[in-house]
């Protein structure tokens, strides 16, 4: 009993162990492009279309919602589109 309990109380800091913080340059509704920064745990292709397509970006008080997302790298990483590449530099975060 004592084991299960210990393993129901690690399993959240196990799985938050395992995410990485992504950084996607995305395109959003009006056609805005952007960086937007999520921690993941699945950096597949297919999930992390899926994660930033969920997201929005305020924008003149309307939120905007992703409709591309055009390229991910880990955070510490460079883009490698020059487009994507000038945005970081210039976007705060």
């Amino acid at each position: 009993m004592k084991r299960i309990l210990l393993w129901l109380v690690s399993l959240p800091l196990l799985v938050q162990a395992q995410t990485e913080d992504i950084k996607c340059y995305v395109t959003l509704e009006g056609g805005v492009q952007m960086v937007l920064q999520q921690p993941v745990a699945d950096t597949s292709k297919a999930n992390l279309d899926r994660v930033f397509k969920l997201k929005g970006y305020e924008i003149d008080g309307v939120v905007r919602p992703v409709i591309e997302v055009i390229e991910c790298v880990p955070l510490a990483a460079t883009f490698s589109l020059a487009a994507a590449k000038k945005q970081d530099d210039i976007q705060p975060r």
